[in-house]
């Protein structure tokens, strides 16, 4: 088990099917495309010397980069370390030096802030490559760092292991009957788990993901409509909510 092989399986067995739009469908990118992407992700990785195990940083709002930094990340034998873009720069610097990540992917709303911070940070790639061998780690080898809030302390990372992320994907499929005809909309927080799970078993059943980089009421219920979302996860104060289409 490595959550790469979700990814990998879908580019090879669904192709030309619709993985990720963004901006009302102006971005998409097929299975295949999105694979060749997070190729050239680990590809990137691999140029600034992270070697497996090492620790990545993301720092991103929800968006098309996000997705493939996960698989880019696990293609290239890295742990991600996906921060909480609402945290002030000294709590994002204090995690990312416990984590003695090896550098900083981010997007280009979060420049400023990546520059403010002491850890190597890099623009994630937006070229496209399939000359790449990935670097699998085993299945019990951690694929994903995550910080709690740190509301009665300071934060506490927990790891979770490839095969963690893939027998819990797995058993969302199972228990949510996710399918190939399913359209996950990224509303709640990527570098959150009660999102974080949907990139992998979405794209296990080979279905589509549909992104919302910064949420309001309008723009959420927008997306719903226009993208004709089947299923997606809502976090309101205090109650998990999952929307699932009949």
């Amino acid at each position: 088990m490595n959550v790469w092989n979700f990814l990998a399986d879908a580019a090879a067995n669904s192709p030309n099917r619709c993985a990720l739009r963004q901006a009302a469908g102006a971005t998409e990118l097929t299975y295949r495309e999105t694979a060749h992407r997070a190729f050239a992700v680990a590809a990137q990785l691999r140029q600034n010397g992270v070697q497996p195990g090492d620790r990545v940083g993301c720092l991103m709002h929800n968006e098309i980069d996000h997705l493939l930094a996960y698989f880019g990340i696990a293609a290239a034998g890295g742990i991600l370390v996906s921060l909480n873009t609402r945290l002030n720069k000294q709590e994002q610097q204090d995690i990312l030096q416990h984590a003695e990540a090896k550098i900083l992917l981010h997007d280009s709303a979060h420049t400023t802030r990546a520059q403010e911070l002491e850890t190597p940070a890099e623009v994630i790639t937006t070229a496209t490559t399939s000359d790449f061998t990935p670097t699998l780690t085993d299945k019990s080898e951690p694929a994903q760092l995550y910080y709690t809030s740190g509301t009665t302390g300071s934060p506490k990372g927990v790891v979770l292991t490839h095969e963690n992320v893939c027998t819990h994907a797995l058993a969302a499929v199972k228990e949510l009957d996710l399918n190939k005809h399913d359209t996950w909309a990224h509303i709640a927080p990527m570098f959150h788990l009660a999102d974080a799970w949907a990139t992998f078993a979405v794209t296990a059943v080979h279905g589509s993901h549909v992104f919302l980089p910064q949420f309001t009421p309008q723009s959420a219920l927008d997306l719903l409509r226009d993208e004709r979302v089947t299923i997606t996860n809502l976090i309101p104060t205090m109650l998990n909510l999952m929307v699932k289409e009949p």
